[in-house]
């Protein structure tokens, strides 16, 4: 709950306070709950969902790993601040394009279950990388998720925040 300064703006709508880097830009968290037990809450229900699709699709004969895909609780349900650390709302359609090109490609890529990075033989409930690129997390169990927000040992940007407040409290920014 270490989040509790509250951002107005004149309309008394409420923004998420995004974290900002050592340049004073708002930067992509990868995980944003109001609490552990929301966020578990969270990974519960979508391994069932992941669980109840992947039925379906192996009723057709489709056999994709849906526990690779990362539906996660990030930063940008709040903002326009992208992974790359660009804001969606200053990039060109051309930049916006190749963006979403890349997100879609490493998506096919993750589902495709030959490929050679998802052999790994590891089986945690979470797993959070840092924008850094050098800072990997990961949690087996349930029990093992923190209690608190965690920040990347290397860069010191958050992985996981957590607000302390629901989520629909906050209004998207846009790009304000």
């Amino acid at each position: 709950m270490e989040n509790k300064l509250l951002k107005f703006n004149d309309g008394g709508i409420m923004y998420y306070d995004t974290p900002l880097d050592d340049n004073g830009n708002p930067y992509y968290v990868p995980v944003v709950a109001k609490n552990r037990d929301y966020l578990v809450g969270y990974i519960e229900g979508m391994k069932i969902t992941k669980s109840l699709i992947s039925e379906i699709l192996g009723q057709f004969d489709l056999n994709m790993d849906l526990g690779l895909i990362d539906v996660v609780l990030d930063s940008s349900r709040f903002n326009d601040v992208l992974e790359t650390g660009q804001r969606e709302s200053e990039m060109t359609d051309d930049e916006m394009r190749d963006y979403i090109y890349t997100v879609v490609e490493s998506v096919t890529n993750q589902i495709d279950s030959n490929n050679v990075e998802n052999n790994v033989g590891y089986d945690h409930v979470l797993s959070v990388e840092c924008t850094c690129g050098l800072g990997y997390y990961s949690w087996d169990s349930i029990v093992d998720i923190p209690e608190n927000s965690v920040k990347c040992g290397n860069c010191g940007k958050y992985i996981i925040h957590y607000t302390g407040l629901d989520d629909y409290i906050y209004e998207y920014d846009g790009g304000r």
